[in-house]
């Protein structure tokens, strides 16, 4: 399997779910896989796993196919693949009104399969944080805070100015605090969009009468509520504004796509190293604390009365903590707001190294 078939098989996969209305963990389950279901459909929609025959059969059945049928829809999606591109390659500057209608479909569409991935992988990340900090974290801090003399853990490192509290609050996509166009003569941009950490996804411009309107690249809102439909049905001039704010909105995409790409991998990553977390360490400190709690009781206790063998085991948990940390506090809002190139990729390169040092640390750990 090429990576350009793993690529279209993704995208099949993709829309096949999206038609049936599953979640990445709903179809997941289904197709068979156990713990991680969602991260696994995510990164197969992503081309980035490639099935065996057993799964992808699981995968299939669970769309309602066979996998032989299942490969035709690929076969066929690649060649109109092929056929877009090229279409997109020879098209021309200057669009129909009927050619303005399918470019804003499709933004809209893109607008919402984009939320759809964004809850999905949100909805299991925040799972996993969960379960990272309530079988992991808390009981570490709790345990450290017995010990006199130990260095502490410090769970403050997790709040910060950003507008992502990770400890206190759940990622979330919120859908009601959709921006609305300003007052008339107000001349200002619609900024309050209420996404937890899709705040100020992308803003693509639409000036209208009474000012200009801002559009959140991830809000569900329909685009005819910003007056943009009516502008397409008047005179040529108002077609060529149409058309130019499109051009603005897809440009707004296109200049988001990395950053959103990037997400789409490093949130289910940094899924898998709190669910290792949460399963292997917490399973391991239990162990040891109750191994504590036999030789000097449950009260306190000083460093100094710690075995050789048993600081070490609370430098390697003080060790896990602080990778769990550094995943928690990844600044994934900034991927999706940064457009200059530079320090996107810069970003980018952070956050896979965050996460590439802290799963190598934990797995090397416990």
């Amino acid at each position: 399997m090429t990576q350009d078939h793993m690529q279209v098989l993704g995208q099949v996969v993709r829309e096949l779910r999206i038609a049936k209305k599953l979640t990445q963990d709903e179809l997941g389950t289904k197709a068979g896989y156990r713990s991680g279901a969602g991260v696994s459909i995510s990164r197969l929609e992503n081309g980035q796993l490639r099935p065996g025959a057993e799964r992808l059969d699981g995968v299939a059945e669970a769309l309602g196919l066979t996998r032989e049928e299942l490969e035709t829809r690929v076969s066929r999606q690649t060649v109109d693949n092929v056929e877009t591109a090229t279409a997109d390659a020879t098209a021309t500057e200057s669009r129909s009104p009927e050619g303005s209608k399918d470019r804003y479909r499709r933004i809209e569409q893109e607008i919402d399969a984009r939320k759809r991935d964004i809850t999905d992988l949100s909805r299991v990340f925040n799972e996993a944080r969960d379960r990272a900090l309530d079988d992991f974290f808390g009981k570490f801090t709790e345990i450290a805070g017995r010990i006199e003399g130990a260095r502490q853990p410090e769970p403050t490192q997790l709040h910060g100015k950003d507008p992502i509290d990770v400890i206190d609050s759940k990622v979330e996509v919120a859908t009601d605090g959709v921006p609305q166009p300003p007052a008339s003569g107000t001349g200002g941009a619609a900024t309050d969009f209420q996404l937890v950490w899709l705040k100020r996804a992308a803003r693509l411009a639409a000036a209208g009468a009474g000012g200009a309107m801002v559009l959140p690249i991830l809000a569900a809102a329909p685009l005819a509520a910003f007056g943009i439909v009516e502008i397409a049905k008047r005179n040529r001039k108002r077609q060529q504004e149409f058309d130019a704010k499109l051009k603005r909105a897809e440009a707004e995409l296109d200049a988001t796509t990395p950053g959103f790409k990037a997400l789409q991998n490093i949130l289910p990553r940094a899924t898998q190293t709190l669910d290792y977390i949460a399963v292997h360490a917490g399973h391991a400190l239990n162990r040891w604390e109750n191994q504590i709690r036999s030789q000097v009781g449950s009260g306190p206790v000083t460093w100094e009365l710690l075995s050789h063998g048993d600081r070490q085991l609370y430098n390697d948990f003080f060790e896990i903590a602080a990778a769990q940390i550094t995943v928690l506090t990844i600044d994934v809002q900034s991927l999706l707001t940064t457009l200059d190139g530079d320090d996107l990729n810069q970003l980018i390169t952070q956050a896979d190294e965050a996460l590439t040092q802290s799963h190598n640390a934990v797995q090397a750990l416990v």
